[in-house]
């Protein structure tokens, strides 16, 4: 489908800080106007003392400090999605974890949210829950990122037959599939779905 696909990816098998987050992102700076990039981020949501909604890198803990200095927000992602010059998913499946303090966890949907008061028309956004509800993990995956996982494996996911998975075919069948099993207790939420109308991410398998 594409002449040429390049992956960047950054994991917690060692350490990654906000300045690695920053430089991956900087990548998105060569996207043309025909090309499409998927941005993904699997991880903790939690909102700061200046009030941003933030993702949370590595190092971070749950004191005020660690925050400042371990996550990032909207300040980072924007500029580097604007840069980018052709269609942008953005996927986040972030959650939180026990040990951050009630008060400190961000919607998914806040997140989202904040991406898209700043007027970014390029950037789809689709992500693990909406409004406060838990974007819930077992078995070393959160549901939403398994549902993603599994719908581009399995052939149903092209529900037109085309041979292509299109975006509009993944956001349905990855919502399907995380209301299923959580009994409607989390429910994947999109933004700006007609930005740029329906669009073909992969082969179908």
């Amino acid at each position: 489908m594409f002449d040429e696909v390049r992956v960047r990816s950054l994991v917690d098998d060692k350490p990654v800080g906000v300045a690695d987050v920053r430089q991956a992102l900087g990548e998105l700076a060569t996207v043309g106007p025909d090309d499409v990039a998927i941005v993904f981020f699997a991880g903790h949501g939690v909102v700061r003392r200046d009030g941003e909604a933030a993702i949370l890198t590595s190092g971070a803990t749950a004191s005020e400090a660690s925050l400042e200095q371990h996550s990032f927000g909207w300040k980072v992602l924007g500029p580097a999605l604007a840069a980018a010059k052709g269609r942008v998913l953005l996927l986040l499946d972030t959650c939180h974890s026990g040990a951050i303090q009630q008060s400190l966890v961000a919607s998914d949907g806040q997140l989202a949210g904040e991406l898209l008061r700043d007027g970014r028309a390029g950037a789809i956004v689709f992500t693990a829950a909406k409004g406060r509800q838990v974007s819930v993990e077992h078995q070393g995956h959160g549901d939403f990122t398994r549902a993603i996982l599994e719908a581009l494996h399995d052939p149903d996911t092209d529900h037109d037959r085309d041979h292509v998975v299109s975006v509009a075919e993944l956001i349905d069948e990855v919502t399907r599939r995380v209301a299923d099993g959580s009994h409607g207790q989390q429910m994947p939420w999109v933004a700006r779905r007609e930005t740029f109308g329906d669009f073909p991410l992969a082969p179908a398998p």
